[in-house]
């Protein structure tokens, strides 16, 4: 078991305790290894130790003997654990301690009870638990598998020093023992430590970290956390850490990702989900709809198209809201959803995949950029009983969450509903979406679709579509055009002068500082922040991925958190750009235009991008949406026509303008005033564009 002790007086390593860790593992074979399904009712847990705890410490670790009646071998990944004091007194609420970072459960097998055998784990549980407590413990969550289990720890420690970082709740900095490991497999580790603490509490607690195949760990611990390291996230916890004395007690190896078994799974599956064959039809037709309570019980009458490729299209016989058309033609596109979704070979071709969880249901994860059926890099796929109940993207509690029920169809299933729960820090919504389905000429297609949303956000909305005529290889309904006139050609000239970015994206290094006035404390007391981040995919007023590199020394939370509000800043101004619209022919088209007649400079719009423009002197000084107007100005600079201010009530956005080569014009400096609200006080953006 390794372990490693620094002195108290100094931030040296002593190297004699460097001594007692592994040496470097020889090449790993796991060639008898074999990840099988097994019974957790042949897996007891009996409470062996509940170790002393220091005082001021909320949390105790406590050893947990795990019995195997199996024949194979079984590693426990989380456990339950309740109990009561003296007189049945309560001490502990059921808990459950994960001893792994990931959701993962197929393939790992580290630290593990053999079969008709016994290990002992150490688990850290969140309360003050008097020494005689009765506790009651069960594994809720295991790996069973052929093979040996890992016996000598699969990371090396290199290196303890303390460190002085960013204070990741405030202000100010504070200690922190930076930690530097090496995974010594070719394989995903999970690692737990015990550590011995002499600040901010004397005592010992429990540190664990993941590392990549082979990887070489640098890692600052600055707090004290009484969940332990895969516990309900890292808060909660005292600030500082000064770390005298590490002791391996637990790992976790993922031996094996299931991509054989997962693709084997999925496949199955997917080839039962009953689709239109490709190339898929086109059908056509017409449709009734009708908006709910929250908008007026809105109805009428729209042709649609469904094409063989592309977009779907609807056109009402009367002028709708932007946000109203946008939904009914979203309601008739998840209609189509399910007959449409990819083949099998497109969706694997884009993923990499892997089995999470092998049983009665099975979970499989796809990881990649390919075609997805709940947004985002990673999925995990819910099978039972062959068919696809369950998609979740995000990391627990899922942030997006769909479930399906089905019906027989030919050759397989096909969905009927489809729940999509989307869960965030400031709410849920849920949103429903249930078809019927019928026959239109030996074609299946829906018959209806009802779409409820429930938010907590905003008033629920609900939209109801029943298609009253579908015509297999009808092409589209009849081709929107262009509004035309004097009112549509000032508009068009005031629209088609501002600056376009150019169409290609590339790939941009930016240097940054940003400041504030401290009245936002989402900058945890920091006044200025500065980097350099790497905008891949970059368009001018968006980008596909962004790495940040931050100046200066702060814990991975504090890097975590810094990189979400510096993004979510950056994209403040792109939101009200107007130099990255489309072009008008495109923006305009299908849209009617009515002069006001009262005002000259006020022009009303039906099926466009806004409720209603602004224009004088030729120029666009004001757009209105549903949330509201917002003001323009704009001047000439580097041969380009940009918006230097946008106004809406007490938000301002104040940009300064760089020529950065012969094609690019982009902000330099961008001042953002009351953007979230009164409270939310002054910030400065500053670019340096390579």
């Amino acid at each position: 078991m390794g372990s490693l002790r620094r002195s108290g007086a100094g931030l040296m390593v002593c190297i004699a305790a460097l001594m007692v860790t592994p040496p470097p593992a020889a090449a790993v074979s796991d060639d008898a290894f074999q990840a099988v399904p097994g019974e957790l009712a042949n897996v007891s847990v009996r409470v062996k130790h509940i170790h002393p705890r220091r005082k001021g410490f909320v949390a105790t670790l406590v050893d947990l003997e795990v019995s195997n009646r199996g024949a194979v071998a079984v590693e426990p990944l989380a456990f339950e654990v309740e109990g009561a004091g003296r007189k049945g007194a309560s001490v502990l609420a059921t808990q459950v301690i994960r001893r792994a970072s990931a959701s993962a459960v197929f393939g790992r097998g580290g630290r593990a009870a053999p079969g008709g055998g016994k290990a002992v784990f150490t688990v850290q549980v969140a309360a003050e638990l008097p020494r005689r407590a009765k506790l009651a413990a069960r594994v809720t969550k295991a790996s069973f598998f052929v093979g040996d289990p890992i016996e000598t720890a699969p990371v090396r420690i290199d290196g303890m020093e303390v460190v002085q970082v960013a204070n990741a709740l405030g202000a100010g900095k504070v200690d922190a023992t930076r930690i530097r490991l090496v995974n010594l497999r070719d394989q995903p580790v999970d690692v737990t430590f015990i550590a011995t603490y002499a600040a901010p509490l004397k005592g010992k607690g429990v540190v664990g970290f993941t590392l990549a195949p082979n990887e070489e760990l640098a890692r600052e611990v600055s707090g004290l956390s009484p969940h332990g390291p895969w516990g309900p996230g890292s808060g909660g916890g005292r600030v500082g850490a000064k770390i005298t004395n590490l002791d391996i007690v637990d790992w976790s190896v993922v031996r094996s990702p299931g991509r054989e078994e997962a693709t084997d799974l999925l496949r199955s599956a997917w080839l039962r989900w009953f689709r239109w064959g490709r190339p898929s039809p086109g059908v056509g037709g017409a449709l009734t709809y009708r908006f709910g309570p929250s908008d007026s019980n809105q109805s009428g009458t729209a042709e649609f198209s469904v094409p063989p490729q592309g977009q779907v299209r609807v056109v009402p016989a009367k002028a709708l809201e932007e946000r109203l058309r946008t939904r009914l033609v979203n309601a008739v596109a998840e209609a189509f959803a399910d007959l449409r979704h990819p083949t099998f070979d497109e969706f694997a071709a884009g993923h990499d995949l892997r089995l999470v969880e092998l049983g009665e249901r099975s979970r499989i994860a796809a990881t990649g950029p390919g075609v997805t059926l709940a947004g985002g890099e990673q999925t995990v796929f819910d099978i039972q009983d062959d068919r696809i109940v369950a998609s979740h993207t995000g990391l627990e509690p899922w942030h997006w969450h769909t479930s399906w029920t089905h019906e027989d169809a030919p050759g397989g299933y096909r969905p009927t509903s489809r729940a999509l729960r989307m869960g965030s820090n400031t709410g849920v919504a849920v949103t429903t979406y249930a078809v019927e389905y019928g026959e239109t000429d030996g074609l299946a297609t829906p018959k209806a679709v009802r779409i409820e949303t429930d938010n907590s956000l905003i008033p629920d909305e609900s939209l109801s579509v029943r298609f009253t005529k579908i015509e297999p290889g009808a092409e589209r309904p009849e081709r929107q055009v262009l509004p035309t006139g004097r009112v549509a050609d000032a508009l068009r000239a005031a629209w088609q002068a501002f600056y376009r970015y150019p169409d290609a994206p590339s790939d941009r290094v930016v240097g940054f500082e940003i400041s504030n006035d401290g009245s936002s404390d989402m900058w945890t007391g920091a006044r200025r922040v500065t980097g350099t981040v790497v905008l891949r995919g970059f368009t001018g007023r968006s980008w596909t991925s962004a790495e940040f590199d931050f100046d200066g020394e702060m814990t991975e939370t504090l890097r975590e958190r810094l990189t979400s509000v510096t993004e979510g800043r950056m994209r403040m101004w792109p939101a009200r750009d107007i130099c990255d619209s489309p072009p008008f022919d495109v923006a305009f088209l299908g849209a009617t235009l009515r002069p006001d007649s009262a005002d000259k400079s006020l022009i009303h719009i039906e099926n466009g991008p806004f409720r209603s423009v602004r224009l004088a002197n030729g120029r666009l000084m004001a757009v209105a949406d549903e949330a509201g107007e917002r003001t323009l100005k704009h001047r000439r600079t580097h041969d380009a026509l940009v918006p230097v201010s946008s106004v809406a009530g007490e938000a301002e956005v104040l940009v300064e303008w760089a020529r950065v080569d012969s094609r690019w014009v982009l902000p330099k400096r961008i001042e953002l005033r009351n953007v979230l609200g009164p409270d939310f006080g002054t910030e400065v953006l500053t670019y340096r564009w390579n």
